[in-house]
């Protein structure tokens, strides 16, 4: 009987540990009250994208003396999204918390898939991370936090209609009364946009927002629709009329949607002041989505024909230089293009130096032998080519960039980001085709465009003109 005594104290001594619940009720090992306090405000802020929540894990992980291990797990996540290298004091820290937990017996089988999932997105196997997410969610489909993750690693690798299928399957073990039941609507709502099922993701943001007024990640699913199916008067009005209700963590990308809407009704005076006003803060900050926002929009505007002014460009341009060796997202990778190859490239022997190391070094690591992780094949199969093109417009190589580029427009999904963010390289290849006067290509773009945004009056003019142009069309021209 003696020797079980022992057992018997540690075993209690691990339950003691364990009997904690978050906000939704999922079990995490923690001993105080006030990190577990803070941990629920970090993941309430974390689903709404409402306001900072960095700050609220690491401090959850200072009151429990850096051992919340699903905190740990989290930020390596979070950051990796955020495209920290392992390596990065941001990230190797938690790393090696997680790896030192990997045997602790105090820990539920809910911690472990957090870690195990964590551990999977370090090593370059984002199927391996979310695999282990939607594996633990099937027996905690209440896990918010385990479904937001999952999402941001589908979102980064184009794979929304993963997205869409976990939100489906854990929806019949949630009801309204729930807490954070309208994150989970917002999260819905947005995969449906992101699958093309734009009507309901539509029904199910506005159910959200009825619930929680101020929840930025619903606002974000609606200006989507709002893009894609009406007027972009519409979404103006709509961003304005509720500016109050998503300012904070998610400002600055909601302010690039409604700058897009603006650029479409040809209004660039309110272009450049939210422009300046937001997204220059940001870039100034060298924040990664912050310039990744700046580089795309100031690309678009001068695929318009605006000149944006060399300031604007010379801080994104300063910003990205310092990720030209960071190939963790090959989508990363074509928007520090943008703001190496801008304007005629080939005035500036320093860009355009840089534009070709970046390329050979993106060449390099496709090749390199470190177990051909998706990062590996989408740069050879896209991140490379469209890098090259894309120094091609910028040295006035117009025939060049529709060669590479054209062939490879439906892949473009595998990128990651949205459909809306994507649409960069539609402009792109448009502008190119004007520029190198094929006109029925560039008409042939256009109409595509117009099927995703019929009520676009910006692409509804273009197409008036580009037909009025042609005389003849080339039925065998490569669409």
């Amino acid at each position: 009987m003696r020797r079980f005594i022992p057992r018997l104290v540690f075993n209690l001594a691990i339950m003691a540990m364990v009997l904690c619940f978050d906000v939704t009720g999922q079990p995490i090992t923690c001993k105080s009250k006030a990190a577990l306090q803070v941990f629920n405000k970090g993941i309430t802020e974390y689903v709404f994208l409402r306001d900072p929540f960095y700050h609220l894990f690491e401090e959850a992980l200072r009151l429990e003396d850096n051992e919340l291990v699903i905190v740990h797990s989290l930020l390596i996540i979070l950051h990796l999204i955020n495209l920290k290298p392992p390596d990065t004091p941001a990230v190797s820290p938690h790393l090696d918390a997680v790896n030192a937990a990997t045997n602790s017996e105090r820990l539920c089988e809910r911690e472990r898939a957090y870690m195990r999932s964590a551990i999977g997105l370090a090593s370059g196997d984002p199927d391996k991370a979310t695999e282990e997410l939607c594996r633990m969610l099937l027996t905690h489909p209440r896990d918010i936090l385990a479904l937001r993750l999952a999402a941001d690693i589908f979102g980064a690798f184009g794979e929304h209609r993963k997205s869409r299928d976990a939100c489906a399957r854990a929806m019949p073990f949630w009801t309204e009364d729930m807490p954070l039941y309208p994150g989970l609507l917002a999260n819905y709502g947005f995969a449906l946009e992101e699958s093309k099922e734009r009507e309901r993701g539509a029904e199910l943001c506005r159910k959200a927002l009825s619930m929680e007024q101020r929840l930025p990640f619903a606002t974000h699913g609606l200006v989507h629709v709002y893009e894609e199916l009406c007027d972009p008067r519409e979404g103006v009005e709509f961003l304005v009329r509720t500016r109050s209700d998503w300012s904070g963590q998610f400002a600055g990308h909601i302010t690039w949607h409604l700058i897009l809407y603006y650029l479409d009704l040809g209004d660039l005076e309110s272009v450049f002041r939210e422009y300046d006003a937001v997204l220059q803060v940001k870039a100034v900050k060298e924040n990664v989505k912050g310039l990744l926002d700046a580089s795309s929009l100031l690309w678009r505007l001068e695929m318009s024909g605006v000149a944006v002014g060399e300031k604007r460009w010379e801080t994104v341009t300063e910003g990205m230089k310092h990720h030209i060796q960071n190939h963790r997202s090959p989508w990363f990778c074509a928007h520090i293009m943008f703001s190496l190859a801008r304007g005629k490239v080939t005035e500036s022997a320093a860009r355009l130096s840089l534009a070709h190391e970046m390329i050979r070094s993106m060449e390099n690591y496709s090749s390199s032998e470190i177990g051909g992780i998706p990062n590996q094949q989408v740069t050879e199969r896209l991140g490379v080519p469209v890098c090259t093109a894309l120094l091609a417009y910028g040295e006035e190589k117009y025939e060049e960039v529709l060669q590479i580029m054209l062939p490879l427009r439906h892949e473009f999904i595998r990128f990651g980001g949205s459909w809306s963010q994507r649409q960069v390289f539609n402009v792109t290849m448009i502008q190119a085709a004007v520029k190198a006067n094929n006109g029925a290509v560039a008409t042939g773009l256009v109409a595509e465009m117009m099927g995703h945004k019929p009520c676009n009056p910006k692409y509804q003019e273009l197409l008036k003109q580009l037909k009025k142009q042609i005389t003849s069309i080339n039925l065998h021209a490569d669409l």
